[in-house]
């Protein structure tokens, strides 16, 4: 589970994602997690580390150069608010890594994560500070075909 533009520094209050074309898919579905709905999420809040920067580096296939540091919980202007992905953040010790596999483990783990079918044509908006997604796994197959549309950023 994760929220998106964690590794660059403009905002990203909005994602959209909108599934134009699914062959040969089995699986799949997206997986959704509103921190309201994440039952485990005290204990995550109320740790040090929860307010602490952590930096984040995407990999070279993502274009970014750029290293962020921020927190992964805050105040924002929609409340409680997280910002993470743990395939690029980056901790700086044992102690870090232990808290943020915690978390991950959480919110996958957690009853309050929904999986939902996204049909060909249909568009998700979500709210990219309360809201955390991520992706089941498909069951293997070399014809497998997905055209996906994913936006991210503000509405102005």
């Amino acid at each position: 589970m994760h929220t998106d533009g964690t590794f660059v520094s403009e905002a990203t209050d909005w994602l959209l994602m909108m599934k134009f074309a699914e062959h040969c898919a089995t699986g799949g579905e997206s997986r959704l997690l509103h921190l309201d709905d994440w039952e485990e999420i005290e204990p995550f809040i109320n740790h040090k580390l929860a307010t602490r920067p952590f930096l984040y580096r995407a990999p070279g296939s993502k274009n970014v150069a750029e290293k962020v540091e921020r927190p992964l919980f805050f105040q924002g202007e929609f409340g409680l608010s997280i910002s993470f992905i743990d395939q690029f953040v980056q901790p700086a010790n044992r102690e870090e890594a232990a808290f943020l596999r915690a978390l991950s483990e959480s919110m996958e783990a957690s009853s309050g994560t929904r999986e939902v079918i996204l049909p060909v044509g249909d568009l998700v908006v979500l709210n990219n500070y309360f809201y955390l997604h991520g992706r089941a796994p498909f069951q293997k197959d070399e014809s497998l075909l997905r055209e996906l549309m994913r936006q991210r950023g503000t509405f102005a």
